[in-house]
């Protein structure tokens, strides 16, 4: 019999549990550390409450639908609905609703960031992963994303999984596919990493079939939340975009139809000066020694492979044409997937540059004076911290209203507001709010009685009030 004497020093190694290694644990607690230090940030200057800041004007019409567990806008976004209404209803105490979507998208713009960081460090050392995750979560456009109730925040958590698995020395075909349909659930812009995937699979290491296979499946798995959509809309929620109880319906919701004619619309002659403005904004989110950085890894990465460089470019390319032609104000907010690549190049442009020797390294650490400075710069015109514009309006309006009004809303961010006060916060139940711009599908007149039943039977001797594109209630004007 052989009798195996065991040091109590050490630990025991259990079965089917890998050892982790020193580097890796370091790599974890960086990643980790990152994520906190930008979590604070984000709980330091995020909006108090509802807000209309950073082009957050979505944020009422979101929070109304998930509190129901109902359907919002195009294409429904399930899983944002799934996650809002558990987070709406989980018993944390007292506290504003929408405050509890705003820190839903810290925590899911910080989980990007630690994401990115472990996808980074373990290439190419920890100050490249710190200088990557940085970058990326304190840019402007990324920080004022992740302190407001919207999609965005969440698609970054989504495409950060993406790049840390097609990064990976070992294929996860499915878990990659997974992780990509997921993504698109978030947002439908998410197809356009079309050219990343398919990096992977065309390496030259990779046997074709089992890579599309397991990529297929996995897709077909990820986007399975859009089926929750019809459940949803059964139950006849106050909010219920499109009623997706029919497959004609489903269709036109998650197809996004109702915005199409915004996809490459932007006129020809404003296309220069859209063309123009991506310069401005690569300064103003990763500096101009960031820009450099990432200029010299996408120079070194396409040296050294050159189908994830093609990757990485024909993803960023697709991302900031799309971007470019969106014909809406805030379409500079579809680039995030593309800065999160270009932070991860960045990153691994000063990995490159800490192989070159001890010199190296000491420029890697000085590197992170690139997210110091954003951060410093990036404070006051980011932070959310005093922003009470659209509570001020919620509170003027219901305050001003007469009894029993109808009140005629013109723009989406006093429809969705008023919407978020009477259906979520419980305010002046008596009211009827009635988007203008809707009226023409039957889709909201249902809608519109499930809110109010009484608004089948007309408006009577209802008083009738507008909102003005201003924010002022004007009343008293007749029937409409």
């Amino acid at each position: 019999m052989i009798v195996r004497v065991v040091d109590p020093r050490t630990k025991p190694d259990l079965p089917g549990a890998p050892a982790v290694a020193p580097g890796e644990r370091r790599v974890l607690a960086a990643s980790l550390a990152t994520g906190l230090v930008v979590l604070l940030v984000y709980l330091a200057t995020v909006a108090p409450g509802l807000t209309w800041a950073h082009d957050g004007d979505d944020g009422g019409d979101l929070i109304s639908a998930a509190y129901h567990l109902g359907v919002p806008h195009p294409p429904g976004y399930p899983l944002y609905v799934a996650l809002g209404y558990l987070v709406a209803h989980f018993p944390l105490g007292a506290g504003d609703v929408a405050l509890r979507f705003n820190v839903l998208s810290a925590v899911a713009a910080a989980g990007a960031a630690v994401l990115l960081v472990w996808a980074v460090a373990r290439d190419h050392g920890q100050p490249a992963g710190l200088l990557a995750g940085l970058t990326l979560a304190l840019g402007p456009i990324y920080w004022s994303q992740a302190i407001i109730a919207e999609v965005y925040a969440l698609n970054a958590l989504a495409v950060a999984a993406l790049v840390l698995l097609v990064l990976g020395k070992r294929p996860r075909w499915g878990w990659m596919g997974f992780v990509w349909g997921i993504s698109w659930t978030t947002h439908l812009s998410s197809a356009l990493l079309l050219p990343l995937v398919l990096a992977r699979v065309v390496d030259g290491r990779t046997r074709l079939w089992p890579a599309v296979r397991g990529l297929g499946l996995g897709w077909l798995a990820g986007v399975t939340p859009f089926l929750l959509l019809p459940l949803f809309a059964a139950a006849g929620p106050p909010i219920n975009w499109g009623d997706p109880t029919t497959p004609e319906r489903w269709w036109w919701l998650v197809s996004g139809r109702l915005y199409s004619g915004f996809v490459f619309g932007l006129p020809p002659d404003q296309w220069p000066g859209r063309l123009a403005s991506l310069g401005h904004l690569a300064l103003e989110n990763l500096t101009v020694p960031g820009v450099l950085l990432a200029a010299w890894g996408a120079a070194q990465l396409m040296g050294r492979d050159r189908p994830r460089a093609m990757g990485v470019a024909g993803t960023m390319v697709a991302m900031a044409v799309y971007a470019v032609g969106y014909n809406t104000t805030d379409s500079y907010v579809l680039l995030l997937p593309a800065l999160l690549l270009a932070a991860w190049m960045v990153g691994m442009g000063i990995g490159e540059l800490a192989n070159l020797g001890p010199r190296g390294r000491i420029f890697g650490w000085a590197a992170l004076l690139i997210p110091l400075y954003l951060l410093i710069t990036g404070w006051p015109k980011v932070s959310l911290a005093g922003d009470h514009e659209a509570t001020s309006f919620i509170e003027e309006t219901m305050s001003e209203a007469p009894a029993e009004a109808i009140i005629y809303t013109e723009t989406d961010r006093h429809t969705f507001a008023l919407w978020y006060a009477r259906l979520v916060t419980g305010q002046r139940p008596d009211v009827t709010i009635v988007d203008r711009a809707l009226l023409g599908y039957g889709w909201y007149w249902e809608m519109l009685e499930t809110q109010d039943p009484r608004w089948s039977r007309g408006p009577g001797e209802r008083p009738v009030c507008s909102v003005s594109r201003e924010g002022k209630l004007l009343c008293d004007l007749g029937s409409q």
